[in-house]
């Protein structure tokens, strides 16, 4: 599998594992991004509920959902936590409001909040999570 290429399986494996995290903690925006100094692709989700405070326990649960080697196509290493009011999570939200909210986006810039990047793929809103917590 080329890790420089963002391949469907890779980002319909994210699709289910937002789901199944947004049960979780609400998520208000998920995205793949590589940036170009790096040789894989992230995935990030962003949350208001992820804090300093349960950010320990928030990847545990990415642990517990993506038990090592369960999908070839999504590394529980590779994802990463973001509060939304860090600066990359906020011009991602700025992006996906700006070119359609409720499509996925593909963004062919070459930075986001100042990070150089290869590509980032941001899906489209979540909806609100299936059951309440």
């Amino acid at each position: 599998m080329d890790s420089a290429t963002l391949v469907r399986e890779k980002i319909d494996a994210g699709e289910e594992f937002i789901r199944q995290f947004n049960d979780f903690r609400k998520i208000d925006a998920a995205f793949w991004l590589k940036e170009t100094d790096l040789d894989e692709w992230y995935l990030y989700l962003v949350s208001s509920e992820i804090t300093n405070e349960n950010i320990d326990v928030a990847y545990g649960e990415v642990l517990q959902l993506l038990k090592p080697n369960q999908n070839p196509w999504l590394d529980p290493f590779r994802v990463k936590l973001l509060n939304e009011n860090k600066e990359l999570a906020q011009r991602v939200l700025e992006i996906r409001q700006r070119y359609a909210p409720t499509i996925a986006t593909n963004y062919n810039g070459t930075s986001i909040a100042g990070i150089p990047i290869e590509g980032c793929f941001i899906y489209q809103q979540i909806p609100e999570p299936s059951s309440a917590p």
